[in-house]
């Protein structure tokens, strides 16, 4: 059987780089503003006038560039995500497929050895949003939305999540048979500094094979992990056959993933 390849990563910001200060300056008092999980990067990337499908689309041109149009094109699924859709309910799915492919492929090029998936949905309402007036977050009003976390939920959450990615990794580890410490790349969302951290240290791995992109870019979400590999790769920083494992998870800690790459073998 001829394996599933991550065939090559692409990414894109927008061309505006701003320090945090201009985005401080302009918020409000704050009482989360300096906690751990919370506390700002150094800069973040505006965007103006682009949509999530135009970023899309231009994060896709480095692999046209690289492969040509037939390497994006005939696309079985394509997966999406915006944490904020330019459109309400159904995002930029549909747009984005008129205009782009996949990024997986039937080959053996940087065969995926391993996905190990955890659902966690006793977790899944410890993130909320608040509007400050009572009001549902899609009603009519003035206050601005917010994520409802409390000090305790903070803590809850920074314990959990402390521990869900490096699980995740390491049960991918042991099922392909090598130890943590085999790993040549941990790839990972980038909520905060604290997980950053906690995670490389609970798999014993040394802070040059665990690239931190956070105070270059804030908290990316999921898209933190093309991003990340796309610069080490472009930086020559990932040798043929390097085992890279992609690591994260999502929102409270309702889900949380990892899989394992063997990277151009």
């Amino acid at each position: 059987m001829v394996p599933v390849s991550l065939t090559d990563v692409s990414s894109y910001l927008p061309g505006r780089r701003v320090a945090a200060d201009h985005f401080a300056a302009l918020a409000g008092t704050d009482e989360l503003a300096d906690n751990a999980m919370f506390r700002a990067p150094r800069h973040r990337y505006h965007v103006t006038d682009e949509t999530a499908e135009d970023m899309v689309e231009r994060a896709a041109a480095g692999l046209v560039e690289r492969h040509g149009t037939c390497a994006v094109s005939g696309v079985d699924v394509l997966i999406t995500h915006t944490q904020l859709p330019d459109l309400p309910v159904v995002g930029c799915g549909g747009t984005v497929a008129r205009r782009l492919g996949a990024l997986l492929t039937v080959s053996d090029a940087s065969p995926i050895l391993d996905v190990e998936c955890r659902h966690h949905p006793e977790f899944a309402g410890d993130m909320t949003v608040v509007t400050g007036d009572g009001r549902r977050y899609w009603a009519p009003g003035t206050g601005q939305l917010r994520v409802g976390f409390t000090e305790s939920g903070i803590a809850e959450v920074l314990t959990r999540g402390n521990r869900l990615v490096p699980e995740a990794a390491a049960a991918v580890c042991d099922r392909i048979g090598v130890d943590t410490t085999d790993i040549d790349l941990l790839v990972t969302n980038q909520p905060n500094r604290v997980f950053l951290r906690t995670w490389r240290e609970a798999l014993r791995l040394p802070a040059e094979r665990h690239p931190d992109t956070f105070d270059d870019c804030g908290n990316l979400f999921g898209a933190a992990m093309p991003l990340t590999l796309d610069r080490e790769l472009r930086a020559g920083r990932v040798p043929d056959g390097s085992l890279v494992v992609f690591a994260g998870f999502a929102h409270a800690g309702d889900f949380s993933a990892a899989a394992a790459v063997s990277w151009r073998p």
